[in-house]
C-alpha cells in the first residue's frame, strides 16, 4: 500500500469567484514527519472538499518545506528577513484567507514539524483569519492536541472554527493503493469545517 501525495494532486492554484474575482487560497498544513499517510490523506480530503466549493488551496507538507528554524529577529517583520525562504513563506501566509492545521498526535500533542512552521506565523500575517484544526491517531488523547492548537490559534488572534476533526486508522481505506478517508462521519465533519470556513470568509 502506498500513501497519497497531495502536493501533486492539490497544488496551489488561484480560484475564481462567482463574479470573476480571484479568490485567495486557503492554506492547509499537513503536519506529519512522514508524507503520504493518514495525516496527508485527511488533509487531502479537506482540500478536495474546498476545491469542490471553488476555493484554491495552498497545500503545505511541512516536512518537505524548505524553511529554517525561526529567527526571533524576524518575528516583528518576516518580510524584512535576510532569508528569502522566510520572506517567501510570509508572503504565502499573508496571501491565505484561512488556515487548516492537520497533525498526527505525538505524546498527546501536535508534531514538532508543525510547531517549527507555526513559529514563522505572526499576528500581523494572520489576524482575524479563520483557523481550523484536524488531528489523527490520538484516540483518547486527541482532545489535548486539539486544545494545544486551539490555544495557538487564539494567541495568533485567529478566528477559531468551532468544529474540529479527529481520526484513527480505521477511518481510512486504500483505494487502488492510495489512502483515502472512508468513514462517512469523518467526511461529514470535514464538510462542516468547510462550511464554517465559507461562512467566516463571507463574514469578513
Amino acid at each position: 500500500m502506498k500513501g497519497i501525495s497531495p502536493m501533486n494532486e492539490f497544488s496551489s492554484k488561484i480560484g475564481v469567484g462567482e463574479c470573476g474575482e480571484a479568490r485567495r487560497p486557503i492554506m492547509i498544513l499537513a503536519g506529519s514527519h512522514r508524507i503520504g499517510w493518514h495525516t496527508s490523506a485527511l488533509a487531502a480530503e479537506a482540500a478536495r472538499q474546498l476545491r469542490e466549493k471553488g476555493h484554491s488551496v495552498d497545500f503545505v507538507e511541512v516536512s518537505a518545506l524548505d524553511l529554517p528554524m525561526h529567527n526571533p529577529e524576524d518575528h516583528q517583520n518576516p518580510h524584512a528577513s535576510g532569508d528569502s525562504r522566510v520572506r517567501g513563506f510570509a508572503d504565502r501566509i499573508q496571501a491565505a484567507s484561512a488556515f487548516i492545521f492537520v497533525t498526527p498526535i505525538y505524546h498527546g500533542s501536535y508534531s514538532s514539524w508543525l510547531k517549527r512552521v507555526i513559529d514563522h506565523f505572526t499576528i500581523s500575517l494572520v489576524h482575524d483569519k479563520p483557523m481550523a484544526i484536524m488531528v489523527h491517531g490520538g484516540g483518547r488523547f486527541s482532545g489535548s492536541a486539539i486544545e494545544h492548537l486551539r490555544s495557538i490559534c487564539v494567541n495568533l488572534h485567529g478566528r477559531l472554527i468551532n468544529t474540529a476533526v479527529a481520526t484513527n486508522v480505521g477511518d481510512f481505506s486504500a483505494d487502488n493503493g492510495t489512502l483515502r478517508v472512508s468513514n462517512d462521519i469523518i467526511v461529514g465533519r470535514v464538510e462542516r469545517v468547510v462550511e464554517q470556513i465559507n461562512a467566516e470568509n463571507i463574514r469578513s
